[in-house]
C-alpha cells in the first residue's frame, strides 16, 4: 500500500506541477495583452458554465472513489451509470443555455457576450466523459494517465490562446483555447483507460449512487456558492475592472498554489478512504499529511504577502500594480485555510460524512453573505479585505469537528506544524529587518531567496529528520 501511495504521489505532483505551471505562465502572458475588463467578462462566463459543471457531475465522483464495489464488473456499471447521468444532465443544461443566453448575458449586465456564454457551454457534455475517467483512475491510485492527459491539454490554451489573444480575440481566445484543451483531455483519458464508457442505467443501482451523492452534489453546490458568490457581488458592486482586476488576481494565486495542494489532496481523500476503518493509521496519516503540505505551502503563503508587490508585477506587470493588495492577501488567506479547513474536509468526505462538509461549507457562505450585506457600502479595498478575513471564519467550527470526530485537539494541530510555523515568522523578521534599515534592493528577487534561504536552513537544523521521513512516506 506505501507504495501505491507513493507512486499515486510522484505521478499526481507531476500531473499538477506541469498542468498548473502552464496555466500561470498562460495566464502571465495574457495579464499583458489583455485587459482587465476582459478578464471580467471572462469570469462572468466561468461562473454561469461552472455552476452547469457542477451539477453534470451529480457528485458521483466520491462515490466511485470512496464505495467499496463487490467486482469490477459492479465498479464498470456504476461508472456507466454515471456517465449515462452526466451526459443527459449536461445536454438538457446546454440546451438551456442556448435558449436562455441572451437573458443569462442580460442578468450580468453584458447582453454582447451572449454567444460566448453559449460557445463556453459546449464543453459541457465532454467533461461528462473525462470526469467519470479521471475518477476511476483517481480510485486505483493510477495517476499517470491522468498526467499525460493534464499535461498534453493543458498546452493547448497556451498554444491556441495567447496567439488568438495577440491577433485581438479577446475573450473569445480564452473560450476557443479552454475548448480546444477539454477535448483532447477526454481524448486522451477513453484512449488510455481500459474502461470504455457506455450508456448503461440500472434503477436500484443509480438509488444507492445517487443516495450516497445527494449530499456530495450540495456540498459541491454550497462550495460553488462559496468560491462565485463574491464575484457575483463584485460584479454588481463595482465596475468589469475591478471584478477582472479582482478574479484574475486570486485564479492566479490559486493556480500556483494549486500547484502543491492539488498533487496531494487528491491521494489523501484515496488514501484515507481506505483507513477509515483504521483509526491509528488515519490518524497518523493525516498528521503526517497536514505537516508535509505545511512545510511546503506556509513558507510560499508568508513569502507572497510579505513580497506583494514585487510577486504582483511579475505575475502580471507594471499595469497590474494595483491588484498587489490582493495577491497577498489572498495568499495567505488561501495557505491557511487549506491547512486548517481544505485538508480536514477531505478527511470528513472521506469516512462518507458528506452532511458536515455540505453545513461546513454553507456556515462559510452565509457569513461571507452577511459581512457582504452589511457593508456593501465599502470601497473595493476594504471589501477584498473583508472577503480574506471572513473565508478563515469557518476554521473555528472544522476543528471543533475534527476534535468531536478524530478527537485531534487543536493544540495538536497548531503544535503539528509549529516548526515551519516559527520558520515562517523567522522569514517575516529577516524581511522587516532590511525594511527598517531602508535596503531598496531586498524587495524584489534577492530578498525572496535570502528569505528562502533562512527558511531552508532553519528547517534543516529543527526538522531535518522528520521532512527527510515525510518525504520518504509521500514521495520516494
Amino acid at each position: 500500500m506505501n507504495n501505491r501511495i507513493s507512486n499515486a504521489t510522484r505521478w499526481s505532483f507531476l500531473t499538477q506541477l506541469f498542468s498548473k505551471i502552464v496555466a500561470p505562465i498562460t495566464n502571465m502572458i495574457l495579464a499583458r495583452i489583455l485587459a482587465p475588463e476582459v478578464f471580467g467578462i471572462i469570469a462572468t462566463i466561468t461562473m454561469i458554465t461552472s455552476f452547469a459543471d457542477l451539477l453534470t457531475e451529480s457528485g458521483f465522483q466520491q462515490y466511485l472513489i470512496q464505495k467499496e464495489f463487490s467486482d469490477k464488473n459492479a465498479i464498470k456499471n456504476c461508472a456507466n451509470i454515471a456517465f449515462f447521468i452526466n451526459f443527459c444532465i449536461s445536454s438538457f443544461l446546454l440546451l438551456l443555455i442556448f435558449i436562455n443566453r441572451v437573458h443569462l448575458a442580460k442578468i450580468f449586465g453584458d447582453v454582447t457576450i451572449y454567444n460566448a456564454l453559449f460557445v463556453a457551454s459546449l464543453q459541457l457534455p465532454i467533461t461528462s466523459i473525462s470526469s467519470v475517467q479521471m475518477t476511476l483512475f483517481k480510485r486505483n491510485l493510477n495517476f499517470k494517465p491522468i498526467f499525460y492527459s493534464q499535461t498534453i491539454s493543458s498546452l493547448v490554451p497556451l498554444i491556441i490562446t495567447v496567439p488568438l489573444a495577440l491577433l485581438g480575440l479577446g475573450y473569445w481566445s480564452v473560450i476557443i483555447g479552454n475548448l480546444f484543451g477539454t477535448v483532447l483531455r477526454a481524448v486522451i483519458l477513453s484512449v488510455l483507460s481500459s474502461y470504455k464508457l457506455k450508456f448503461y442505467f440500472n434503477l436500484n443501482e443509480f438509488k444507492d449512487m445517487i443516495q450516497f451523492s445527494f449530499f456530495a452534489l450540495l456540498e459541491s453546490l454550497s462550495s460553488w456558492l462559496v468560491n462565485w458568490a463574491d464575484t457575483f457581488f463584485i460584479g454588481i458592486l463595482f465596475t468589469p475592472y475591478y471584478l477582472g482586476l479582482y478574479k484574475n488576481s486570486i485564479s492566479m494565486v490559486n493556480s500556483l498554489i494549486a500547484i502543491i495542494t492539488s498533487a496531494f489532496l487528491p491521494v489523501l481523500y484515496s488514501v484515507l478512504s481506505r483507513y477509515q476503518n483504521d483509526n491509528c493509521k488515519y490518524n497518523a496519516f493525516l498528521m503526517d499529511f497536514h505537516r508535509f503540505i505545511s512545510y511546503m505551502v506556509l513558507p510560499i503563503g508568508t513569502g507572497v504577502l510579505i513580497f506583494d508587490k514585487y510577486c504582483t508585477l511579475l505575475l502580471f506587470g507594471s499595469k497590474w500594480i494595483e491588484a498587489s493588495f490582493i495577491v497577498g492577501y489572498w495568499a495567505f488567506s488561501t495557505i491557511i485555510r487549506t491547512l486548517f479547513f481544505s485538508i480536514f474536509t477531505e478527511a470528513f468526505r472521506s469516512i462518507g460524512k458528506p452532511v458536515i462538509c455540505l453545513l461546513l461549507q454553507l456556515l462559510d457562505f452565509c457569513i461571507m453573505v452577511f459581512i457582504f450585506l452589511i457593508f456593501s457600502n465599502i470601497d473595493f479595498h476594504s471589501f477584498v479585505i473583508l472577503r480574506c478575513v471572513s473565508r478563515l471564519i469557518v476554521i473555528g467550527p472544522s476543528i471543533i469537528l475534527l476534535n468531536r470526530y478524530y478527537h485531534i485537539r487543536p493544540m495538536h494541530i497548531v503544535m503539528n506544524i509549529i516548526v515551519p510555523i516559527i520558520g515562517c515568522v523567522v522569514m517575516v523578521f529577516i524581511k522587516e529587518t532590511f525594511v527598517l534599515l531602508h535596503v531598496s534592493f531586498f524587495n524584489n528577487i534577492f530578498g525572496i531567496f535570502i528569505c528562502a534561504f533562512v527558511y531552508t536552513i532553519f528547517i534543516f537544523i529543527f526538522a531535518r529528520k522528520d521532512v527527510f521521513k515525510l518525504i520518504h512516506e509521500f514521495v520516494l
